[in-house]
């Protein structure tokens, strides 16, 4: 094999486990917070209040993570909160994105409730679609009888492979302990977490894609500079 192949495959190989590869039995889940002073939306429609608070940590979370705030994965969404996740973390003037990622092997009725404490509402997203906002403070209590304090959907159909809930919001004070759970095919309700049951997405993260395609560049660089020599 040409050193070159060897040093690619072998990065590559070292980096497979940053992603799922569709055997893991649990779903991927990501937290992203940083600093926001922003208000609750008021403009007029779900669709633009969804795409407000979106837009706004996609804006937030394109910068790097200040003090208080970070970007970590979590094995579980149970007792979620900022303090807790971040080092040092802030309990204030929150901004949250968490994104859970799963596969489904054939598909099959979901429903989902997750359970935020935002003060100042958010979103949630399935596949890039919306399906529920809440613009007013919400905090379920440790309940998740509190329907009224969730954002969740019933019995959507959803197809093999990959899929992504994005959950985004607002907490101005105090950051309070989170969590989330779905139902599948009318079974049990289960908690989204390291033993969920639910399989990893196969498609590669895209951060873990960019610290693949760095590991072939800087493979490649070090054999163009050892062939000069």
């Amino acid at each position: 094999m040409h050193p070159l192949i060897h040093r690619c495959a072998l990065s590559l190989a070292l980096l497979t486990p940053l992603w799922g590869t569709g055997a893991a039995q649990a779903s991927q889940i990501t937290l992203h917070t940083r600093a926001s002073s922003a208000a609750a939306p008021n403009l007029g429609s779900d669709a633009a209040n969804g795409n407000f608070y979106r837009s706004l940590l996609a804006g937030l979370v394109a910068a790097p993570a200040g003090g208080g705030y970070c970007d970590t994965v979590l094995s579980s969404l149970s007792g979620l909160n900022n303090q807790g996740a971040c080092a040092g973390g802030s309990g204030t003037q929150i901004a949250f994105e968490i994104d859970i990622g799963f596969s489904l092997a054939s598909g099959g009725d979901f429903s989902v409730q997750l359970a935020p404490d935002f003060g100042l509402g958010g979103a949630l997203f399935v596949d890039g679609q919306l399906l529920a906002v809440k613009t007013d403070d919400l905090w379920w209590g440790g309940n998740f009888g509190a329907t009224g304090e969730l954002l969740s959907f019933s019995h959507l159909l959803l197809g093999s492979g990959d899929h992504q809930l994005q959950l985004v919001g607002l907490e101005g004070c105090c950051d309070g302990s989170q969590g989330g759970r779905f139902q599948l095919n009318g079974g049990a309700w289960t908690n989204f977490g390291a033993s969920d049951g639910l399989a990893s997405p196969q498609v590669p993260e895209p951060n873990a894609l960019a610290l693949a395609v760095a590991a072939l560049v800087a493979a490649a660089a070090l054999s163009r500079r050892r062939a000069r020599r």
